[in-house]
């Protein structure tokens, strides 16, 4: 028996078999490492959204090294103070960086995204904000340019159906990032921004908690994004003809609309009070000792 097993032992070498293991594994290692290389390397190209040309150019290198997946459109800024007060430049560069920024970004990639799409998934993503269901108070331009980005993304989902390019629109509330230093420049401007908008930077939303909203959308396609109950409510009353992706959220928009819309016939007029009684106030202030006063905040927190 014993010479039985020896004699199966020398017919059967299996070191051929651990030959190919040991080459499996060498190949398998490499492949994890290269995948990792390649997936980690990023590149960059850097242009002024304002600036069609170099923004083209751009456009044009990145999609040459990978082709775009997803487009996200973020480029935005605000210039604080009311209408009458700001410098003509300051609401010519909101208007320049947040909308026709965006429109620039669009006209450059749309061309290279559509040749993609036809064999590859793609998402265009365009940060708006709560600001294009409500105003932003002291900041009419901005809020001007989140309402026709909105739109923008609301034709532009119709025009690219034919692609199957999917567009969502990303609407979150006050965010932690340094935008929101301009919110605070105009003291004036910031407590009627308290109490119009509900503004407090301590409970800004972060970046992470945002970015995952926006994550979520890319992965299943919905078209209108809010990031807080507040854009809930916002959503409600200000979605338009067009409805919700999920019927749940149909429902829920259905049942809630009029209690919202109640809600608003009540907010709407308390707030008109309160800028009515704030901005008489600083008038009779400003009146009695025009040397309290100060005339240049406005221009010093738009410059």
């Amino acid at each position: 028996m014993v010479g039985y097993l020896r004699a199966m032992n020398s017919e059967l070498d299996l070191s051929w078999i651990c030959g190919l293991l040991r080459l499996f594994y060498i190949v398998n290692l490499f492949f994890y490492w290269a995948s990792f290389l390649i997936w980690t390397y990023i590149t960059e190209q850097v242009a002024d959204v304002a600036d069609y040309e170099a923004l083209s150019v751009s456009i044009e290198r990145a999609f040459a090294w990978r082709p775009i997946d997803v487009l996200v459109c973020n480029a935005g800024l605000t210039r604080g103070g009311y209408l009458g007060d700001c410098m003509l430049q300051d609401l010519q560069i909101t208007m320049q960086t947040n909308f026709i920024g965006t429109v620039h970004t669009l006209h450059a990639a749309l061309p290279l995204l559509k040749r993609y799409s036809s064999s590859n998934p793609v998402s265009i993503v365009i940060t708006a904000s709560l600001a294009s269901m409500f105003l932003m108070y002291g900041h009419a331009v901005y809020t001007a340019t989140k309402y026709a980005m909105r739109g923008l993304a609301e034709g532009l989902r119709f025009e690219l159906i034919p692609y199957q390019i999917r567009v969502s629109v990303i609407c979150p509330g006050f965010t932690s990032t340094p935008f929101l230093d301009e919110a605070d420049k105009d003291a004036d401007v910031r407590e009627l921004l308290q109490w119009v908008d509900l503004y407090n930077r301590r409970w800004a939303e972060s970046t992470n908690w945002v970015a995952s909203h926006v994550i979520a959308a890319i992965k299943s396609g919905t078209f209108l994004v809010t990031t807080n109950p507040l854009g809930l409510v916002m959503a409600t009353l200000s979605r338009g003809f067009v409805p919700a992706d999920s019927f749940l959220r149909v429902i829920f928009e259905l049942f809630f609309y009029v209690p919202f819309r109640l809600a608003s016939l009540i907010y709407i007029p308390l707030v008109r009070l309160i800028v009515r009684h704030k901005t008489n106030t600083w008038i009779r202030k400003s009146t009695l000792c025009p040397m309290e006063s100060s005339p240049e905040k406005h221009d010093e927190s738009t410059s």
